[in-house]
């Protein structure tokens, strides 16, 4: 090939795969063009004819290989080149179209099966991504669920009473006992010059009571404690502190017992009922705090110092609400600045105690004594337990309550209109 046909040619070349090929290629394109000009320059200078013309065949020669190239490439004629997915998807699509038919289905799988055999199918276009592509199925939890910590529950009610008694140990025995002074007689005198002294006598008597037990126990598979992991610290928490637990049965007992063993005896089964006392002279239209005034009143007359009183919420609304006739509210003056002693008295609230009653004393007169503190006990044996893999967890107290024959006058109780109607009369 003539010089001017290579040039020629060449430069038709270049144009047509300058702007789409990139990379190797190109640089070989612009080598081979750098060459060209080289031996057009060794031409005219006429150096060495035979050099020149086996530069221009070798130039040939490389164009034809360089354009085999670009043609394996599917470059030129402004075709882009494809990577091996582009070209497979191609192909895939060129020899499968589209088809639904369910006859072709089984041909690919029953070609899948063989050794040696091509296999055609079908690409179906992508679709939106929805929830409803990610949650199929009814339940299911993708992404997955984040869980508050703790468990909720509706408020229980709390122990009140155990925190103001006298706690004690019943370590020997499970039976307390006690001694009374139940009379004396005599005493001292002034004497006279020879005069005999004067005969001081005293009656005494043993008392005694039992340590009854509370219990309560609860059951459940082993797999339910496995896989719930906040179970077994409910469950002990319940069985502990809960409404139905042992903590506030025992103070409910505290409070209420009826001292029918295995029941203990309540302190409201050992007080004594409001009465107006001696010397206390009719008030003009009467109001709760004159109430609970009185009942101090009453344990003083007592020689009894109280230290609280237990009303219901209602009742203490009540009271922080009483207005006068103006619209002002009403504050006594044997009331502290915020409210919660009346008359010496501390207030305690709680629902325990019901609408319209009050209980009053000093109570460091009333004993608790334990015999066996909180107990908390897991057991396989229980029944067919074992057999049939549940657990049994139970809890217990022993313990004995007394407020002793001398201390009768300690503790008061009352409702409150018969006492507002005692103190208006």
């Amino acid at each position: 090939m003539e010089l001017v046909e290579l040039k020629k040619e060449l430069t038709d070349f270049t144009k047509t795969v300058t702007d789409t090929v990139k990379g190797e290629v190109k640089n070989e394109v612009k080598a081979l063009a750098d060459k060209l000009t080289e031996a057009e320059v060794k031409y005219a200078k006429s150096e060495d004819v035979a050099a020149f013309t086996k530069s221009v065949d070798d130039l040939t020669t490389s164009m034809a290989e360089l354009k085999q190239v670009v043609a394996q490439k599917g470059v030129g004629n402004g075709a882009e080149a494809k990577s091996f997915a582009q070209v497979l998807e191609q192909k895939l699509k060129d020899t499968l179209g589209e088809t639904k038919d369910s006859d072709k289905r089984r041909e690919i799988k029953s070609r899948f099966a063989a050794k040696n055999q091509s296999v055609s199918f079908d690409v179906k276009a992508a679709v939106n991504m929805t929830r409803a592509l990610i949650n199929p199925t009814s339940g299911s939890r993708i992404p997955a669920w984040q869980r508050e910590g703790g468990v909720g529950k509706a408020p229980d009610n709390y122990a009140f009473v155990t925190d103001l008694v006298t706690i004690g140990t019943l370590a020997a025995s499970d039976t307390i006992s006690w001694v009374e002074r139940v009379s004396r007689s005599g005493g001292a005198t002034s004497l006279a010059e020879g005069a005999a002294y004067g005969k001081l006598s005293m009656d005494y008597q043993e008392f005694s009571m039992k340590a009854q037990k509370l219990g309560v126990m609860a059951k459940f598979t082993k797999e339910a404690l496995d896989d719930i992991d906040f179970l077994a610290s409910e469950i002990q928490n319940e069985i502990v502190d809960g409404q139905l637990g042992l903590n506030y049965t025992l103070d409910q007992q505290l409070l209420a017992g009826d001292g029918t063993a295995p029941n203990l005896k309540g302190i409201l089964g050992y007080a004594i009922p409001f009465v107006k006392p001696v010397g206390l002279t009719s008030i003009s239209q009467p109001s709760n705090f004159d109430v609970i005034r009185a009942v101090a009143l009453q344990g003083a007359l007592s020689l009894y110092r109280f230290s609280h009183i237990l009303l219901n919420p209602t009742e203490v609304a009540k009271m922080e609400l009483t207005k006068d006739t103006n619209g002002n509210y009403i504050i006594p003056p044997f009331i502290d600045t915020n409210g919660r002693r009346v008359g010496g008295l501390t207030i305690v609230e709680n629902t325990g105690i019901a609408a319209g009653t009050f209980l009053a004393g000093d109570f460091s007169k009333s004993g608790l004594f334990v015999r066996k503190g909180l107990e908390i006990m897991i057991s396989t044996e229980n029944e067919d337990d074992f057999n049939k893999d549940f657990i049994s967890i139970k809890g217990s107290i022993r313990a004995v309550h007394r407020i002793k024959g001398t201390d009768a006058n300690a503790f008061v109780k009352g409702t409150f209109a018969p006492a507002l109607t005692a103190l208006a009369s």
